[in-house]
């Protein structure tokens, strides 16, 4: 069964005088304020939370200290320090933030190096592990609950091609004859079987695993740095590269679903303008629970592929788009 964690991130190395803090929820509250009073400002929103946690808090935060964000930020909006927005699902920003609080009057932050926030975020990203995972169904819940299984969890193909094994051979159903051949009892042959099929008594191991994942809802773990891991049902939805013609000579670039991966549609839309000296702007997706577009001045799907592919370390599975910047290279 996977099972999710809080997500922790440790800093490393302290370039200022921070006062010791021993208490964890304290020590959140302090880097949290310091952020708000020193170092986020109104250009920045909305900033993803993973980003906020590593570019704005962690510089406050003294050398070796672990900072545990699982719930810390719905407790700081509903204190009205900030305001959360939901891009899409297990993907947060801060909408808002409030520098006049009264908890942040007295507040005394230390100033940070100029240099060091800008190469926090360019350091920031870390790419997110994406493990496919098939979640169990009401089908195919006799198959597992025995082993403490409920509809609903889930589990890698790994962990489900283990529990298959373990299935069989508790059930004696390898025959001797032919160790590739699965004898299926009652469970395994209402879940694999089709209705005329109802006389086989046998299945070949690799087919005996496919059609119980067939009767499974596919789905995708994903783990970013600083939040907690979400499941997603369904297949992970790639960045989606596209290039629109947009009057009668002009062409933009569109990138979708950056957030789904942990990458700041800000941020990286401010390294396209940097590197290509072109426009580069965020807005709104038209599909609901999409978060955030960001759209690039021209075709730039070359630099922008070797972008998400080098720098933020994208499998090449998660990108749609890529089959046409090859095409091109061929004319």
């Amino acid at each position: 069964m996977v099972e999710t964690e809080s997500s922790e991130i440790e800093h490393s190395e302290a370039s200022v005088e921070i006062p010791a803090i021993d208490d964890m929820d304290s020590l959140l509250r302090y880097c949290f304020k310091c952020a708000l009073k020193k170092s986020i400002k109104k250009s920045d929103l909305p900033l993803l939370t993973s980003t906020f946690l590593k570019v704005h808090m962690q510089p406050f935060c003294p050398a070796g200290s672990i900072l545990s964000f699982a719930k810390f930020l719905q407790q700081m909006q509903s204190e009205e320090f900030i305001k959360l927005k939901e891009l899409s699902k297990g993907v947060d920003s801060i909408s808002e933030f409030d520098r006049s609080h009264p908890d942040l009057r007295d507040l005394v932050a230390p100033d940070l190096p100029a240099l060091e926030k800008e190469v926090a975020e360019e350091t920031a990203y870390e790419p997110p592990e994406i493990i496919e995972v098939f979640c169990i169904t009401t089908a195919t819940l006799p198959l597992f609950k025995n082993q403490g299984f409920s509809k609903g969890d889930s589990l890698s193909l790994t962990e489900l091609r283990k529990q298959i094994t373990d299935y069989v051979k508790t059930n004696n159903l390898q025959t001797e004859a032919d160790v590739s051949q699965v004898q299926l009892d009652p469970v395994l042959a209402e879940i694999t079987l089709l209705r005329n099929e109802g006389d086989r008594s046998l299945l070949p191991w690799n087919e005996l695993i496919i059609r119980i994942t067939d009767k499974m809802q596919p789905g995708c773990l994903i783990k970013l740095a600083g939040q907690q891991p979400v499941l997603r049902k369904g297949k992970m939805e790639p960045i989606k590269l596209n290039v629109v013609q947009r009057g009668s000579q002009k062409k933009v670039t569109v990138i979708e679903n950056l957030e789904f991966y942990g990458i700041d549609p800000r941020v990286f839309a401010h390294a396209v303008q940097i590197a290509m000296a072109c426009s580069a702007t965020t807005v709104d997706s038209e599909q609901k629970n999409h978060g955030v577009n960001v759209v690039v001045q021209g075709n730039q799907m070359t630099f922008i592929s070797k972008l998400l592919l080098d720098k933020y370390r994208i499998p090449r599975k998660y990108i749609q788009g890529l089959e046409t910047v090859s095409k091109a290279k061929k004319k």
